[in-house]
């Protein structure tokens, strides 16, 4: 979806499926919490406007898409000026091009638990997880990534060929 998107599609695709980031997370971003030199993004966590603020590394791809945005836009400006229907509205529109099987459909939630399973699977630790998605414990980290036992069991037994 994220390859088949452009402008702010692809932004917020970015930010929800490459990082991680709650809708509400990517709609309180500003430019000047993307930190290019730092590779980093400040994020304003859920609750109200005084979230919990964290710091995260940027996905490579999803940093060039923001230099290339950032440019032509002032510090102070959110990336993705929207409310929470427009944005559901800016995904809703991007699913065609992402050719997608007719009747499915794909929430910004769907991107951003997508997201904490491929990482995990890919090898990011469950603190590390928790941290990029600013879960307040592990626990919620596996709950939310649907770490169930036979994938925890699978996990083991690639360990204990590790091991021995």
């Amino acid at each position: 979806m994220y390859r088949h998107s452009a402008g702010a599609s692809r932004i917020l695709i970015g930010l929800e499926g490459l990082n991680g980031l709650r809708r509400v997370e990517v709609l309180r971003l500003r430019f000047k919490d993307i930190l290019m030199e730092e590779d980093c993004l400040l994020v304003n966590g859920k609750g109200g406007p005084g979230g919990k603020w964290r710091r995260i590394p940027m996905h490579p791809s999803v940093r060039r898409d923001l230099a290339h945005w950032r440019g032509r836009h002032q510090l102070d400006e959110r990336v993705i000026p929207l409310s929470r229907s427009g944005a559901d509205l800016l995904l809703t529109r991007a699913a065609p091009g992402a050719k997608l099987p007719n009747g499915i459909r794909i929430s910004h939630h769907d991107l951003r638990r997508s997201f904490g399973r491929l990482a995990y699977e890919a090898g990011m630790d469950l603190v590390q997880l928790k941290n990029m998605l600013g879960h307040a414990s592990v626990e919620m980290s596996v709950h939310y990534i649907g770490l169930d036992s036979v994938r925890m069991r699978a996990g083991l037994e690639r360990f204990s060929r590790i091991v021995g």
